[in-house]
């Protein structure tokens, strides 16, 4: 700048001295006048007057640009915001202070490094966006950024620049301003919106707020529960609330939201939910204001108050119903009266007990009504004592005055009612003393006919308690159980450790598991066990007994226990007994199996000397029927029961052996399908000659012609045995020829199939079907006892 103002001084010198010389030679030219010599003198001082002024102004100039240049430089470096002139390519060429403090060193060790690099990397590509846009343009661009420094918190700073060219390159001027504080301002911000949004979304009520011209700022989820309606319906529609309004009680809700004087008033009303429910719901609004006063319009809150309106019926027609109760209830005199002892209620009961009616003694004060003179001090102390503490005086029996003045005998029983924000209700209840004692004495001679029924019984008649600590005891027991178990009643009244201590060791398990199992399923409980009795040895007893819970939650027994010891001997001899009838009868059927056997034997011998083929074929078929039967009684021979046989097994067996002899070589597969069946011997022997017949004729004439059947098991013959509701269904079925179109089985007088005739239909009184389609089906539908699992298992 110095060298500028030099060579400019130079060039008006050096045009000054040209012009002087030029004028000098016009003066030289001609001879100068003394006035002209003198005029020339007197411009020259002025021209030196005015060049002394100009001097004198030009140095004032550039006393106050220096001094505006100091306060520039001084603003400048000292300004509170951060100014940075940048190059292209972010290279610091100029910043102020604020600029060095913002990026935390010092300003000359700045000069020239690049301001892109302080930027975070999350934030670099906006600024090198924003330093683009600066430089291209001509407008004000703005951006934020985070600056991240090597051992300095991130802090974030907002960037306003212009583009300016200087000797044809392009440069940015930019201003910075720290709003790390307005960050962290504006996060609190959010974090606490977001707060307020959690409390106010999820709050149980449905929370509103509506803006003085009546428009939804804000309604809470809540409303969805309790209207069916979304929360941008009610935005969409600010009328929807009332009409949702129960039309009874709109005019009042319209009047309600519309008085601001009503803040604060809790207003009760019906709505209509969207699927057509008819809710209460209570509604409480306060007027909102902003801190300079401005009425920022209304925030309410609604809750449902379904349940408690239900629940408010409901207690307005309990006290009805106990009203109603109290008032009409002849056994109990109900008086109700106030600290000074005025009568407000008295009950039909109480005119019945004293002879004033409800009109002559509501108002009266009960003292001068029905109290003897002598004890009202006493019992005006005695009020006025419950009415002050709360706390109702013990019952006691007490004789009071009748409206005739004789004396009525009560038992007086007493309660304060405190409601809260009233005075303390007095209540008395009185029992007429005469009914009680005869109730008592008629208590009494019933308990005397129960001891006596007691003793007269044939065991012991007691109750059995089972208390929460599991100390079992026997409250109750006749005397009679002193003979059974040599124990007084009196022994057991607080604990059954004695008796306990009697039972054989071998039977406490299941008699504890047994008390246990009716305790938990509230059955009845029996229970056969041994006791060791100290006098009379080892006995049986017996006992039935009810459980009843208690209120403390203990279980207590009411029953009977009896000696069966003479009972259990008579069952262990008839058991002998039984166990030897059973012996004999498996020997009977031992033996008839056996005989069954040597007939089949015998029929085989006659079989092999038969001459004829027709006659070994009818004896060989008469042998199969034969064991059939005879398969019956082995098998009852062999089971537990003989009343009933597993038929499944029987089939198996029977058919086994058809298959053997007819089909050696196992070219016809047979299959028994069923399921585990017991039926008696009535129904199983018919019906195993009925499968003899069908499968025998199965295997002779079913499968003429090997050779059309060329894979093996492709020839099948199956017999199954199944249940129905009405009984069972016995079916043998095979694949084979079928019978001829032209045999009529029911009246064809072949054996086999009359035997079939003849024992399902007559004998099991059964219903045959026939059929025809693909091979041959017989299915026989009859009735016999029935028992799905052997009886002996149960």
């Amino acid at each position: 700048m110095k060298k500028d103002r030099s060579s400019n001084a130079d060039d008006l010198r050096h045009c000054a001295e040209a012009r002087l010389r030029e004028r000098q030679a016009q003066l030289d030219s001609r001879l100068l006048t003394a006035d002209e010599i003198q005029r020339l003198v007197h411009e020259l001082q002025v021209h030196q007057m005015e060049l002394k002024i100009q001097n004198e102004e030009l140095r004032e100039t550039q006393s106050q640009l220096k001094r505006s240049l100091d306060r520039y430089i001084e603003l400048y470096d000292f300004a509170p915001v951060a100014y940075f002139t940048l190059t292209a390519d972010s290279a610091i060429r100029e910043l102020n202070l604020a600029g060095a403090a913002l990026l935390g060193q010092e300003r000359f060790r700045l000069i020239g490094q690049r301001l892109d690099l302080f930027v975070s990397r999350q934030t670099r590509p906006d600024f090198n966006a924003f330093l683009d846009r600066v430089l291209l343009g001509t407008s004000r661009e703005r951006c934020e950024i985070a600056l991240d420094r090597e051992g300095v918190p991130i802090c974030h700073a907002r960037l306003e620049g212009v583009g300016v060219r200087d000797d044809e390159e392009g440069l940015c001027r930019l201003a910075a301003v720290d709003i790390t504080e307005c960050k962290r301002t504006e996060e609190a911000l959010r974090v606490s919106e977001e707060k307020y949004r959690t409390v106010a979304d999820f709050t149980y009520d449905w929370e509103y707020w509506c803006d003085p011209q009546g428009r939804y700022v804000y309604i809470s989820p809540s409303c969805e529960r309790i209207t069916g309606y979304r929360p941008e319906n009610f935005i969409a529609d600010p009328g929807l609330m009332l009409k949702l309004v129960h039309p009874d009680d709109r005019e009042q809700v319209a009047q309600h939201l519309a008085d601001r004087n009503e803040a604060g008033k809790l207003l009760e009303f019906r709505i209509a939910t969207r699927t057509g429910e008819e809710r209460w719901v209570g509604h409480a609004r306060q007027s909102a204001y902003g801190a300079d006063g401005r009425w920022l319009g209304q925030r309410g809150s609604i809750r449902d108050i379904t349940e408690r309106k239900r629940s408010d019926e409901v207690l307005i027609r309990s006290e009805a119903r106990f009203h109603g109760l109290i008032d009409h209830v002849s056994s109990v005199a109900v008086q109700g009266y106030d600290a000074d002892g005025t009568i407000h209620y008295w009950n039909d009961a109480s005119e019945t007990v004293y002879g004033y009616t409800a009109r002559e003694a509501v108002g009266q004060n009960l003292l001068d009504l029905i109290i003897p003179p002598e004890m009202r001090p006493k019992v005006r102390q005695a009020i006025r004592r419950m009415a002050e503490t709360g706390q109702p005086l013990p019952a006691q029996e007490l004789s009071l005055l009748h409206k005739d003045g004789s004396c009525v005998e009560v038992f007086s029983s007493y309660a304060v009612v405190q409601i809260p924000g009233r005075a303390p209700e007095l209540f008395c209840l009185d029992i007429d003393i005469a009914h009680r004692k005869q109730v008592e004495e008629s208590l009494r001679a019933e308990r005397d006919r129960f001891a006596k029924i007691a003793a007269t019984v044939p065991g012991v008649i007691c109750s059995f308690r089972l208390p929460p600590d599991g100390n079992a005891c026997l409250p109750y027991a006749s005397p009679a159980i002193e003979d059974l178990y040599g124990l007084r009643a009196e022994e057991l009244a607080e604990s059954a450790a004695p008796l306990w201590a009697l039972i054989h060791p071998d039977d406490l398990d299941h008699l504890n598991i047994g008390i246990a199992t009716s305790a938990h399923a509230m059955i009845p409980w029996r229970d056969e066990f041994r006791v060791r009795h100290p006098a009379k040895g080892e006995i049986w007893v017996e006992g039935h007994s009810m459980p009843v819970r208690e209120p403390d939650g203990g279980i207590l027994w009411h029953g009977y226990v009896q000696d069966i010891s003479d009972r259990k001997r008579a069952e262990a001899a008839l058991r002998a007994a039984l166990e030897e009838k059973e012996v004999l009868l498996r020997e009977v059927h031992h033996r008839v199996k056996n005989n069954l056997a040597a007939i089949v034997h015998m029929l085989e011998l006659q079989c092999e000397a038969a001459a004829a083929a027709s006659t070994a074929s009818l004896l060989a078929e008469l042998g199969d029927r034969i064991r059939s039967m005879a398969l019956v009684h082995e098998m009852l021979y062999r089971s537990d029961s003989f009343n009933h046989i597993d038929f499944r097994s029987y089939l198996q067996e029977l058919v086994a052996h058809l298959h053997e002899s007819f089909d050696p070589q196992s070219a016809i597969r047979l299959e028994v399908v069923a399921p585990e069946i017991w039926i008696n011997l009535d129904a199983a022997i018919p019906c195993g000659l009925i499968v003899n017949e069908l499968v025998t004729n199965a295997f002779k004439h079913a499968f003429p012609d090997p050779r059309s059947w060329p894979e093996p098991g492709a020839r099948t013959i199956l017999v199954s045995m199944d249940q129905h509701d009405a009984g069972y269904i016995l079916t043998v079925a095979d694949n084979g020829v079928g019978l001829p179109a032209e045999l009529d089985w029911t009246t064809t007088r072949t054996l086999g199939l009359r035997l079939v005739r003849m024992l399902g239909q007559h004998q099991l009184r059964g219903q045959i079907e026939f059929d025809r389609t693909d091979g041959t089906r017989f299915s026989l539908r009859f009735n016999a006892d029935r028992t799905k699992v052997n009886p002996h298992d149960r």
